[in-house]
């Protein structure tokens, strides 16, 4: 299979009544390298890898987000073979409920 660039996309997930930020690099092969420009003083950074059936990876960025952070920009970094720079993509965060951009 040749290289593949992956999809870049974040979302908000909630876990056991904690907030986190989710950068996804979806169906890259390579795998991607993925990583937030700000983590907020999180104490929690967790990296999620699988392997999908047509060869692709996916990987994911989960940024433990603390409870007083409720609005602000998050920038996810992500880093490619297929790419010659890297990309990046803004998550922003706003009062309340937050939507996901899937």
């Amino acid at each position: 299979m040749p290289t593949v660039p992956p999809v870049l996309s974040t979302r908000l997930e909630h876990d056991g009544g904690q907030r986190f930020a989710v950068c996804s690099a979806a169906r890259g092969k390579p795998e991607a390298t993925v990583s937030w420009e700000e983590e907020w003083g999180s104490p929690e950074v967790t990296e999620k890898s699988t392997n999908n059936t047509d060869g692709t990876v996916t990987v994911e960025s989960w940024l433990l987000l603390p409870d007083d952070i409720t609005q602000g920009n998050l920038t996810c970094v992500a880093s490619h073979a297929s790419w010659t720079h890297k990309h990046s993509v803004v998550m922003e965060m706003t009062d309340g409920e937050n939507s996901s951009n899937d």
